[in-house]
């Protein structure tokens, strides 16, 4: 079965396409980019403009944002050795 999360937030008009039902993640969904970028500026606008009980969640998103650079450049540079 599976167990939809809902991160919905209704203050400040933080509401809209990227919370609506349609866009709720599934636990067996990919996480992109994208999604990630847009959390990120999501939840500074949270910490900005509601409060500052939302910034372990900038913060989360600042490490995984980080990670994925960190994983890109790897990946990049693993591809980049010469091969005998």
């Amino acid at each position: 079965m599976t167990q939809f999360v809902d991160w919905s937030v209704k203050a400040k008009g933080i509401v809209g396409a990227p919370f609506s039902k349609e866009n709720r993640l599934t636990c067996d969904s990919q996480v992109t980019h994208e999604m990630i970028e847009d959390g990120y500026r999501q939840a500074a606008k949270l910490v900005q403009e509601v409060d500052e009980k939302y910034l372990p969640i900038f913060e989360r998103l600042c490490y995984e944002q980080e990670q994925r650079e960190k994983t890109q450049a790897l990946l990049e540079k693993a591809w980049s050795v010469e091969l005998e």
